[in-house]
């Protein structure tokens, strides 16, 4: 993956961290009737998704190979690559946070995700 590439997903990520912020109580409501939580503690888990998509978003553009020194004036180098595609499964009584958490960070790193949802 090339660097720049890597900068657009993250600017991506941080603007859907963004529009989340602006429809929490939607969101936070959806989660009410899929999971029977009481609103106030749905909403502050929609609060920690969101900042949870800023977070791994501002790491898009630092995922960057190195050059080590050896000796014997030998050099070897670090290349990070996307895994390919990531299995994620989510637990029924968190599953909204669950699939977001666990796909934010290897949406992040240019892996594609298969969910598998509780039901």
């Amino acid at each position: 993956m090339e660097k720049n590439e890597s900068i657009g997903q993250g600017t991506s990520a941080e603007q859907n961290g963004g529009h989340n912020r602006t429809r929490w109580g939607g969101i936070a409501s959806l989660e009410v009737l899929d999971n029977g939580k009481p609103f106030a503690m749905a909403f502050v888990e929609i609060r920690g998704i969101s900042g949870c998509f800023r977070y791994f978003a501002g790491f898009c553009d630092k995922i960057e190979g190195r050059t080590l020194a050896m000796p014997n004036g030998k050099f070897a180098y670090t290349r990070y690559e996307p895994m390919g595609v990531v299995g994620a499964i989510t637990p029924w009584n968190f599953p909204f946070g669950m699939s977001c958490f666990k796909t934010a960070h290897a949406l992040a790193t240019g892996n594609a995700i298969v969910l598998k949802p509780p039901e």
